[in-house]
């Protein structure tokens, strides 16, 4: 193989390498910034459903960290939410303990819980 081939070949190669990289990162990123849109998730009884969200506004010093809001489904009223700390880069769950009481795991905070009072007000509690 002469000179110029091997310098012809040699550069069709690093310009294929930078074009694999490329559309790989591009991959990556879109992956990335596309959220996955968590679905609601209900209680035993149906009477209540908590919706998982992350904030994505990069701006907010709460960004990318899991809230919770509780709604009331027949009424789709908001009778509770937080903002758990939890960041979404690590593995998380949220479910129904019972149909008072949500909980969080996460592997990165551990385990905290939010029930319901008689007076129907949330607050957290110890994780039965």
């Amino acid at each position: 193989m002469s000179k110029p081939q091997k310098i012809t070949t040699t550069l069709f190669g690093v310009l294929g390498l930078i074009a694999i990289v490329s559309v790989a990162l591009g991959l990556y990123w879109m992956q990335g910034g596309a959220r996955v849109k968590q679905e609601p998730v209900y209680s035993a009884d149906g009477s209540k459903l908590i919706i998982a969200s992350v904030n994505s506004n990069a701006s907010d010093p709460d960004y990318l960290l899991v809230k919770l809001e509780i709604r009331d489904r027949q009424s789709g009223k908001t009778v509770f939410q937080t903002q758990t700390r939890a960041s979404d880069r690590m593995r998380w769950s949220v479910r129904w303990v019972d149909n008072v009481t949500a909980r969080l795991d996460s592997s990165d905070i551990g385990s905290y819980c939010w029930g319901e009072a008689s007076d129907h007000t949330w607050a957290e509690m110890k994780c039965p």
